[in-house]
């Protein structure tokens, strides 16, 4: 079992992070920036014995460095949350990358970064591939997409209702199934995805959001799109997760639906 640094564990992503790698056996070292933990229900006393919080701003080197001393692995959850281009934002994948390598241990989890948009994730993404080449890191960078508690993600009725978002293609993944990504992204076996290797996974669901043709969505929203590589029959969702299936072992449920004959 690891002992896993997971950053913005008081966020909601980041509570039901906790809560699976402590239900997987690991033990757990959350970082945040408030005073005391935030926890999801299903901890219990039991789950708490192998849980340890550390208040710590990121920015802060020193802070941070000090904050994931003792983790064998990391899962990077933690953001800044400003829409205007803030230079301390881009400090945060840095340090954990830097942490990781100094320590010698090559499992790392990048998760997204909320708010800095494709430039922020293309970033990340080429840190964690000159980190996997420099030090034999291996680094899973998940790509989730509009993450939502079960209780949404799993009644097709109401996540209906939501409509979606075009720009972001209709598409959601759950909280637990994210959660699980990260962690297999620290634990999937050497055989599927080597040591000193960087990765992108997108990991979405596999149907929309929308109890409607696909193909009429994209024809409504994107009219510029006229060559077609695949038919659309239902609600099918246009993220191809079949390599985080492969190299992880990763799948999430979807709801197919199709127009009445």
């Amino acid at each position: 079992m690891l002992t896993i640094a997971i950053t913005g564990s008081n966020g909601e992503v980041g509570k039901r992070t906790v809560l699976e790698a402590l239900k997987d056996g690991h033990s757990v070292i959350g970082m945040d920036q408030g005073d005391e933990a935030k926890l999801a229900p299903g901890v219990d006393e039991e789950l708490r014995k192998r849980f340890t919080y550390k208040q710590a701003d990121l920015k802060n080197r020193d802070a941070f460095l000090g904050a994931a001393r003792g983790s064998d692995a990391m899962i990077h959850l933690a953001a800044v949350f400003k829409k205007e281009g803030v230079p301390e934002s881009s400090q945060l994948p840095e340090h954990v990358a830097a942490y990781r390598a100094r320590a010698g241990t090559p499992p790392t989890d990048l998760g997204p970064e909320h708010g800095m948009g494709r430039r922020g994730r293309t970033q990340l993404e080429l840190q964690a591939r000159a980190f996997a080449r420099k030090h034999g890191m291996r680094v899973a960078c998940i790509r989730p997409h509009w993450v939502i508690p079960e209780s949404l993600a799993y009644d097709p009725e109401k996540l209906a209702a939501t409509g979606g978002l075009a720009n972001d293609l209709w598409a959601w993944t759950s909280e637990g199934q994210a959660a699980r990504a990260f962690l297999l992204g620290l634990t999937a076996p050497a055989s599927t995805f080597p040591e000193g290797t960087s990765e992108a996974f997108f990991v979405v669901a596999p149907t929309t959001v929308r109890r409607e043709p696909t193909k009429n969505l994209i024809k409504e929203h994107f009219p510029e799109v006229t060559d077609w590589k695949c038919d659309f029959d239902g609600n099918e969702g246009l993220y191809d997760c079949s390599k985080a299936e492969r190299m992880l072992g990763w799948t999430e449920r979807g709801f197919p639906w199709s127009p009445v004959e």
